[in-house]
């Protein structure tokens, strides 16, 4: 594609930032978007900072790098005190970046040589808020001939404009394991999962329960012996009589 050779960021041509009445960020769609009908309905997102997490690597770039560590804190809508020192600014965006950071390891190495490579999107990738129903799917790209990576931004079915961008941000295996994992990452806004949780404890404890006194019963079991043929072949009985049956040993 031109886009990821010329670097063309055309993003701002399909979509648009947009603040609510709570003065929060919406990548809002501008007009109609259909795969089936546009082979370009596919965009480039910049990656607004790169790191790797060895040797405090983030820190040292939040101190060294020239505007980063302000570009950050408002990308992150981080609100800052007139008082705070660089320190404190740095450390507050330290412990936020984990809900704005994804990830991904280059191919061509050996996985022990492949360290994990961090990144934060740009102002509008970073505004693309989390459904469970997205509207749109995301993969980082990363693009030799330049040694460079982005994202890559497509929509999974029609989109109409005015529509939220959206993209469902937790992989999970089931249910239960994405509500726990949404209830962490958006915490503490997110109280439509956390609502969830005391239900899944308990349908989860219940599921253990029943789990663990069938472990039991197959253990019981697993440790039944039969009768010896000394005591099968004596006159006495023993004390007190054992019954053996398909299920269990009863005394």
């Amino acid at each position: 594609d031109h886009r990821a050779t010329r670097e063309v960021f055309d993003a701002g041509s399909y979509f648009q930032l947009a603040k609510d009445e709570d003065g929060d960020l919406h990548a809002v769609v501008l007009q109609d978007i259909d795969p089936s009908d546009d082979p370009n309905a596919i965009f480039l997102i910049d990656h607004a900072w790169t790191f790797t997490t060895d040797n405090n690597k983030p820190r040292d770039m939040l101190t060294t790098v020239p505007s980063l560590l302000g570009r950050m804190e408002n990308l992150m809508h981080i609100a800052v005190e007139d008082a705070a020192d660089i320190d404190a600014r740095i450390h507050v965006v330290l412990q936020t970046m984990w809900k704005f950071v994804n990830s991904y390891r280059l191919g061509h190495l050996k996985p022990e040589e492949a360290a994990t490579i961090w990144y934060v999107m740009d102002e509008f990738g970073s505004a693309i808020e989390h459904s469970d129903d997205p509207t749109f799917r995301m993969a980082p790209f990363y693009y030799a001939n330049a040694q460079c990576a982005f994202s890559l931004l497509w929509p999974t079915d029609r989109v109409e404009a005015h529509d939220f961008a959206t993209l469902n941000y937790v992989a999970a295996r089931d249910d239960d394991t994405r509500t726990v994992l949404c209830s962490a990452l958006f915490y503490p806004d997110g109280q439509a999962y956390s609502s969830e949780l005391a239900e899944i404890v308990a349908r989860r404890r219940l599921h253990h329960s029943a789990s663990h006194l069938h472990n039991e019963t197959q253990f019981n079991r697993d440790n039944e012996s039969v009768p010896t043929e000394t005591a099968s072949n004596t006159n006495e009985l023993p004390t007190p009589i054992k019954i053996w049956t398909e299920q269990r040993v009863l005394c």
